[in-house]
């Protein structure tokens, strides 16, 4: 039913209607414009976190060349991608703290510094990242190491041996127009609130927070990897990815579902696929204050659909949806966009989500290691 509806889009697309945008219309893009902004944010955040939907495979070899002992305390590792790209990993003391430089064939530079900031029972408690690409954008964020710490049967920690259950990312992306990106990420590391070290779950205020009681299986499972943004302007984005193992590995089964906030303006997202073998989302669904949207989404996140305005009626009465605007996008969120007096329009994203879309960033580092790259 969702692909038959979708086909509408093909025919819409051939029309194009010369004439000066009314008042109805204007609005109908503003709704088209904030759908393509969701898109590209989504897009953006979903290849910083999980490396999903980017460009063409860079060749990059697996399993990667081993690291060269410098003579100095450092290990250098060079990775010499197909495409041209040049990566190299310097781990400078502990594996949490290292260098990691890409050369893109562009002639962008992204160099990133991560250093140990404050220790836990012998190992990293927080790791802080600094990221500077050439092209003036920078990425600087902390990443919380949650732990418990393994404990002796005198009850006395064990020095470098912790249990770790979760990751919380904090920091900003600033832009090279100076506008400025905030963001939170929490991202659940083991299978349960038991540490396996003790042989006890952590305290439960603790669990809660990172766990969710799942009835029908009678245990603690993993939260989904939380995301929330905030541009300077006041618009937010909050996503949720369903994971099938902690350490971000998704569950495609699940769907992706998330807010939208532009101004006072609120859009409800979810993504989902019929085909959960395939690391991809196939179908975007929104809604908002009287209306409701579906897309169908390319692995690149280029795609198309519709949106509608949804009227209330009462019990007896059936009220058809109202075609507000149809739309098709490219992977950067450029888009035209049919309106429903038949006009034909460009569409794109609000500046900010431009602006965020042109960082393009290799994504977020682990503090385990270099950065496996792109």
């Amino acid at each position: 039913m969702r692909t038959r509806s979708l086909l509408i889009l093909g025919a819409m697309l051939m029309m194009i209607v010369a004439s000066p945008i009314t008042a109805g219309g204007k609005k109908q893009q503003v709704l088209a414009n904030r759908h393509l902004t969701a898109i590209v944010f989504m897009q953006q955040w979903i290849q910083a976190i999980y490396r999903l939907g980017g460009s063409a495979d860079p060749g990059c070899p697996f399993p990667p060349p081993p690291f060269v002992d410098n003579g100095d305390g450092t290990f250098t590792q060079t990775i010499q991608c197909t495409d041209g790209t040049l990566i190299v990993n310097t781990v400078i003391q502990a594996p949490s703290d290292y260098n990691h430089d890409v050369t893109y064939p562009n002639g962008l530079t992204e160099m990133t510094r991560a250093r140990t900031t404050a220790l836990f029972n012998g190992g990293p408690g927080t790791v802080h990242f600094n990221t500077q690409l050439s092209n003036g954008t920078t990425v600087d964020y902390d990443q919380e190491l949650q732990q418990d710490p393994a404990v002796n049967g005198g009850g006395d920690p064990i020095l470098g041996l912790n249990f770790l259950y979760g990751l919380l990312s904090t920091g900003t992306v600033d832009l090279p127009d100076g506008r400025s990106v905030e963001f939170e990420l929490r991202q659940t590391q083991a299978f349960s609130c038991f540490n396996f070290f003790n042989g006890e779950d952590i305290p439960p205020d603790v669990c809660a927070e990172w766990f969710d009681f799942n009835v029908a299986l009678n245990r603690w499972v993993p939260k989904p990897d939380r995301l929330h943004m905030q541009m300077d302007n006041g618009n937010t984005l909050d996503l949720e990815f369903p994971l099938l193992a902690p350490g971000g590995v998704l569950d495609f089964s699940k769907p992706v579902t998330g807010t939208l906030m532009i101004g006072r303006r609120k859009m409800t997202i979810k993504l989902s696929t019929d085909d959960p073998a395939t690391p991809a989302w196939k179908f975007w669904e929104t809604s908002g204050r009287g209306y409701r949207g579906g897309f169908l989404l390319n692995p690149d996140f280029s795609g198309g659909g519709q949106v509608f305005r949804v009227r209330r009626g009462g019990a007896k009465k059936k009220r058809r949806p109202v075609l507000q605007f149809a739309t098709r996008w490219n992977s950067a969120g450029i888009a035209t966009v049919i309106l429903r007096s038949g006009e034909t329009r460009p569409g794109s994203p609000t500046a900010g989500a431009l602006d965020f879309a042109s960082s393009r960033w290799s994504g977020l580092s682990s503090a385990f290691g270099p950065s496996p790259g792109l």
